[in-house]
C-alpha cells in the first residue's frame, strides 16, 4: 500500500502523450520486431514467437473484469502457451524497452511543470498500467522526470484494470485513500482519460486536438489547453476547500 500523500489534494497525471512523446508509428514496429526476437529462442520458432506475442498483448488489452493484477494474467498467457517460467517474459520485455530509447522525447513543458506541480500537490503517476514499474520508471527517466516525485504509480504488478475502464480510477482513489473532490486528474486523451470524471474527479486535457478544444460539455471543472493553461486552471482549484 502506498504512503499517504503529503498534501490535501492530489493530481493523478498521465505519462504516455502527456509528459513523455513518442515516434508512435516507428515504436511499435521496432517493438514488435525486437520482442518477437527475443521470443523466438524461448518459444521455438519465428511465428511461434509472434503467436504468442500476440496472446500476451491481448491479455493486457482485454477489458473482462478480473481479479489479478494485469501483468500475472499475461505471465499465466504466456506460460500456458509456452510451459516455461513466466519471469522470461518480463526479463525480455525489459531488456528490449532499453533498446526503444530513439523513439521517445520529453513534452514540451512537461518537466517544468511537474516540478512546479510537486511543491503544491500530491502526485500519482496514473498511467495505463500495461507495463512493470521497471518499465514505467525508465520512460519516466526519459521524460527527464525523478519518478520519486510520485507518491503512487499505477503498475502491471498492481491494478487489475487499465484505462479507459470505470474500475481503474477506482483502484487509484482505494489505493491512495483518495476523494475524488481533493483530487485533479490531467492526461492527454478525452476517451482514456475522461472516465475519472464519473467518479468526480476533473480532467484537464494538454494540448488537445482540435477535436477535443471544441467539445462544449466537458463537466464542470474540466478543461483542455496547454501545461500553462492547465497551471491557471489548479492555481484556482488549490485554493478551493478541500
Amino acid at each position: 500500500m502506498p504512503p499517504s500523500p503529503p498534501h490535501e489534494k492530489t493530481l493523478w497525471i498521465d505519462l504516455d502523450g502527456t509528459l513523455l512523446n513518442a515516434h508512435t508509428f516507428a515504436l511499435n514496429i521496432h517493438f514488435i520486431f525486437e520482442m518477437t526476437r527475443a521470443l523466438r529462442p524461448l518459444t521455438g520458432s519465428w511465428w511461434s514467437a509472434l503467436r504468442t506475442l500476440g496472446s500476451v498483448t491481448h491479455s493486457l488489452f482485454d477489458l473482462t473484469p478480473t481479479d489479478v493484477p494485469l501483468l500475472t494474467r499475461a505471465k499465466q498467457v504466456y506460460q500456458a502457451r509456452t510451459g516455461r517460467s513466466a519471469n522470461e517474459l518480463v526479463a525480455a520485455t525489459e531488456e528490449v524497452f532499453t533498446k526503444l530509447r530513439r523513439h521517445f522525447y520529453p513534452a514540451p513543458g512537461a518537466q517544468e511543470f511537474i516540478l512546479w506541480a510537486s511543491q503544491r500537490a500530491s502526485l500519482v503517476l496514473a498511467t495505463n498500467p500495461m507495463w512493470s514499474r521497471n518499465i514505467i520508471e525508465l520512460r519516466l527517466r526519459w521524460a527527464g522526470i525523478d519518478p520519486g516525485l510520485f507518491f503512487e504509480i499505477s503498475t502491471a504488478e498492481t491494478y487489475r484494470h487499465r484505462k479507459p475502464q470505470l474500475e481503474y480510477y477506482q483502484e487509484i482513489l482505494d489505493r491512495t485513500h483518495g476523494q475524488p473532490r481533493r483530487c485533479f486528474h490531467i492526461g492527454n486523451e478525452w476517451k482514456q482519460d475522461g472516465t475519472a470524471t464519473r467518479l468526480g474527479v476533473p480532467v484537464f486535457i494538454v494540448n488537445a486536438s482540435p477535436r477535443v478544444r471544441s467539445v462544449r460539455d466537458l463537466p464542470a471543472g474540466s478543461g483542455s489547453g496547454t501545461f500553462e493553461d492547465l497551471k491557471q486552471v489548479l492555481e484556482k482549484w488549490l485554493k478551493t476547500s478541500p
